[in-house]
């Protein structure tokens, strides 16, 4: 029977301490309120504006982007080794490659299977949550001594 510690979680991810956990709980609810805040103004963008739904996507990404990372500096992950605008570029380079995964997912679900570009939308939030909690702990908010790997190496 596996502890509560040593329970595996879902693509080999582990928690190994009680600090990263919490991290990531706050992360994950963080994600919830950022995935609302650019859920809404997807839609306004497109439905009110008239805008195509990968532009609403984007201009919606961006908004939620820069407000993700002030709370993620100031509350989830504090500052980290690198100073605050080398922190921005990170977090915006690395939102950059995250909004490309987000449109990709996007108009794969949408144009070619067919979704209502919402469902297409939380389908591709879901699948970079795990790359954003990953880059961001381990590469912008980077402490000294303070990485733990969470991967399984096996």
């Amino acid at each position: 029977m596996e502890t509560q510690k040593n329970r595996k979680l879902p693509f080999g991810l582990k928690f190994p301490d009680k600090s990263m956990r919490k991290e990531f709980i706050i992360f994950f609810l963080n994600g919830c309120l950022m995935f609302l805040v650019d859920m809404l103004l997807l839609v306004f963008f497109t439905e009110v504006v008239g805008f195509n739904y990968l532009l609403s996507a984007a201009i919606s990404f961006a908004i939620a982007s820069t407000l993700n990372f002030i709370v993620s500096r100031h509350i989830i992950f504090k500052p980290g080794i690198h100073k605050m605008h080398t922190e921005f570029n990170l977090f915006m380079i690395f939102s950059l490659i995250a909004l490309g995964l987000n449109e990709a997912v996007m108009w794969f679900f949408t144009d070619l299977i067919g979704l209502y570009y919402p469902i297409s939308k939380v389908i591709a939030s879901a699948s970079v949550g795990i790359f954003n909690f990953i880059v961001r702990r381990e590469v912008i908010f980077k402490k000294i001594g303070k990485s733990v790997p969470i991967m399984d190496k096996e």
